[in-house]
C-alpha cells in the first residue's frame, strides 16, 4: 500500500525535465485539452518529492500537468506520493495507471521497454514486464523492442499512430538513420499495408548493398519518383508500380523467367480455374497444377484440357 496525499500544488514548483516515467507517445490531447480548459484537472496526477530547485516531480499526469500548464493555470490538485518509495515501485505505479486506461501503443511499448531494462534489468523485465504489455516474455522480442526505441521521435510518432508497421520499424533499424526518414515518407504516403512496408525497406536496403548505394537513394532515382509523383494514380496503383520496380531490379534473372512463363502460359490458352505453379525461384523440378471445379462433368473438362496440352507438347516449352 502507498500513502498518498491530495494537495493542491503550484505548476511553477513541478520539475517538467524529469522524464524517468514518461512513454506516452502518439495520443493527441485535442478532447483532453477542452476537458481540462473547462473543468480543470478531473483526475489528479501523482507527483513525488525530488531535490533541487523544485520540490516535484511526475509519476503520472504528465499531458494533464503540460495542458494545464499552456492553458495558465497556477495550480493543480495532485496526489503526492510519501517519501521514500523506490524507484522502482514509482515506475510500476506509473506503468499500472496507464495500462489501466488503454492499450500501449508499438512506440510506447519501446519506449517503456526501455526504459524498464536499465531499472529492471533483462531477465526481470522479460519475465514481469513484456507479460503485462502484451509481448512474449522472450529474449527476442524484448531487443527487437529496444533496437525500434532507439528510433528518432519523428519516426516513432507514426509508429504510434499507426503509420507505420511494428514490422516496418524493425527493418528500419538496420538502415542508417540519414536514410530512415526519406523511406519512411514514402510508406505514410502510400498508407501500404505491415508486410509491404517491411517488403519495401527490405528491397532498399538490398538493392543498396548491391549497387554500392545507400538505400535513401533507391527511393530517390528518377524511375521511382515519376510512379510516386504521378497525379493519375491512386495510393493502390503507386504502391504496386513500386513494388514491381523494386522487385525488378532486385531480382532481374527471375522477374524475367517469370514474365517468360506468364507469355508461354498464355499461349496455352487452358481455362479458367487450372493453375500452374513453377517451383519457387524456378529453381528445382517440383512444379503443380490446381483444378478449381464444381462438377464431375466441369472436372472432366478441365483434366481433358490438361491433357490436350500435354499430348501436343506444348507443356514442355513451359518446364523449360
Amino acid at each position: 500500500m502507498i500513502n498518498k496525499s491530495l494537495e493542491k500544488i503550484n505548476i511553477s514548483d513541478i520539475d517538467f525535465s524529469i522524464d524517468d516515467f514518461r512513454f506516452c507517445c502518439g495520443v493527441q490531447p485535442d478532447q483532453l485539452e477542452s476537458s481540462i480548459a473547462k473543468y480543470c484537472v478531473l483526475v489528479p496526477p501523482y507527483l513525488y518529492h525530488c531535490s533541487g530547485n523544485r520540490n516535484f516531480a511526475i509519476v503520472t499526469g504528465f499531458r494533464r500537468l503540460e495542458i494545464a500548464k499552456r492553458l495558465g493555470m497556477v495550480a493543480v490538485n495532485c496526489f503526492v506520493l510519501e517519501k521514500g518509495i523506490s524507484h522502482e515501485n514509482l515506475f510500476l505505479l506509473a506503468l499500472n495507471e496507464r495500462i489501466g486506461k488503454r492499450e500501449l501503443n508499438p512506440a510506447e511499448k519501446a519506449i517503456l521497454v526501455r526504459k524498464v531494462v536499465s531499472l529492471f534489468g533483462k531477465g526481470r523485465s522479460i519475465k514481469e514486464i513484456l507479460p503485462l504489455i502484451g509481448l512474449e516474455p522472450s529474449e527476442k522480442i524484448l531487443s527487437q523492442y529496444l533496437a525500434v526505441s532507439k528510433l528518432s521521435m519523428n519516426i516513432l510518432e507514426k509508429l504510434a499512430t499507426g503509420e507505420l508497421s511494428i514490422q516496418g520499424a524493425l527493418e528500419l533499424c538496420k538502415i542508417d538513420e540519414k536514410d530512415r526518414a526519406k523511406i519512411v515518407e514514402i510508406l505514410v504516403k502510400l498508407g501500404c499495408s505491415a508486410s509491404i512496408q517491411k517488403e519495401i525497406v527490405v528491397y532498399c536496403k538490398e538493392i543498396g548493398a548491391r549497387e554500392k548505394k545507400a538505400p535513401g537513394q533507391i527511393i530517390e532515382e528518377p524511375q521511382v519518383r515519376e510512379i510516386l509523383d504521378d497525379p493519375e494514380l491512386n495510393r493502390r496503383e503507386k504502391t504496386n508500380l513500386l513494388r514491381t520496380y523494386l522487385r525488378k531490379k532486385r531480382y532481374p534473372l527471375i522477374t524475367k523467367r517469370e514474365a517468360e512463363f506468364r507469355k508461354k502460359l498464355s499461349k496455352l490458352s487452358l481455362p479458367s480455374g487450372i493453375t500452374i505453379k513453377p517451383p519457387q525461384y524456378f529453381e528445382g523440378n517440383r512444379w503443380s497444377i490446381e483444378l478449381v471445379f464444381w462438377s464431375p462433368e466441369e472436372l472432366n473438362k478441365k483434366v481433358s484440357a490438361v491433357e490436350r496440352v500435354i499430348k501436343n507438347g506444348s507443356i514442355e516449352s513451359l518446364l523449360e
